[in-house]
């Protein structure tokens, strides 16, 4: 806060009131090292001469998210999101503060809070007309909650508003990806099925879906897609692709298949 002031308004032998300037100033300095704001903003309006410039006016708790801020930049997790909330009183829809606040409350394991404040972020932005904020915060959120399919159709969505379909797809490939190692494998297999919904020749997402299947003991479903790999791709992708039908039906074709591969032949 910076404030400007004149004098005392009354004779030097008076007593302060509320009207006075330098009241005022000494009001305002007490109250922002008491952080209140309300009563701040009341002294500056009592003042008759007073022309206070309060950082970011337009901002409710900016004091309260700066805190929050330092404190997040430090790894006080706990005090940030308090902060945050506090601000959040102050200023329900402020897309900033909920941005900042959703990772960290799925850092403390606040999962529906945190899914609802990057919602709200992500749906101010794009009601905004910022789709690329919009689209942003939908891939944190995804990526921070990858076994929530909604989130990533949502996200899907956004990308293909903007006809951003490679955008699309390589979104999700990383979800199926994430998805590969966890105990969520079949939301994986959805996540590569829209993939491909939206480009269905891609030969990274088909053969990441067939490890998804393969690891979900879906087999059956796993083996089309190797062998229509099979008639598509060479080089390494091939050697991998016969690898897995190998390991997932291990006959001699299958073997014979795979060294041909392995030398270099088809």
């Amino acid at each position: 806060m910076k404030a400007r002031m004149s004098a005392h308004d009354h004779p030097p032998e008076g007593a302060c009131t509320p009207p006075c300037p330098s009241w005022s100033e000494g009001a305002i300095e007490l109250f922002a090292v008491q952080r209140r704001y309300e009563d701040m903003l009341a002294a500056c309006r009592a003042a008759a001469h007073v022309e206070c410039l309060i950082v970011a006016p337009e901002t409710p708790g900016a004091e309260l998210v700066s805190v929050a801020d330092r404190a997040r930049s430090r790894g006080r997790i706990k005090k940030a999101v308090a902060c945050y909330r506090k601000a959040l009183e102050i200023a329900p829809g402020d897309l900033t503060i909920h941005a900042k606040l959703a990772p960290l409350l799925a850092r403390r394991g606040l999962g529906a809070e945190a899914m609802e404040s990057f919602a709200l972020a992500a749906d101010g932005q794009l009601k905004a007309g910022f789709i690329d904020r919009a689209v942003s915060l939908r891939r944190q959120a995804a990526e921070t909650f990858p076994e929530e399919y909604p989130l990533w159709q949502e996200l899907t969505r956004l990308h293909l508003i903007r006809d951003r379909r490679a955008d699309a797809v390589a979104a999700l490939r990383v979800g199926g990806r994430k998805l590969l190692h966890s105990r969520h494998k079949d939301v994986g297999v959805q996540v590569l099925r829209l993939a491909l919904e939206i480009e269905p020749r891609n030969v990274e997402v088909t053969l990441l879906l067939a490890r998804l299947l393969a690891r979900c003991g879906r087999k059956a479903e796993a083996l089309p897609l190797l062998d229509d790999l099979d008639s598509r791709v060479g080089g390494a992708m091939l050697r991998r692709a016969r690898r897995l039908a190998f390991r997932l039906s291990p006959t001699p074709r299958r073997l014979w298949r795979w060294a041909r591969a392995v030398f270099g032949k088809r």
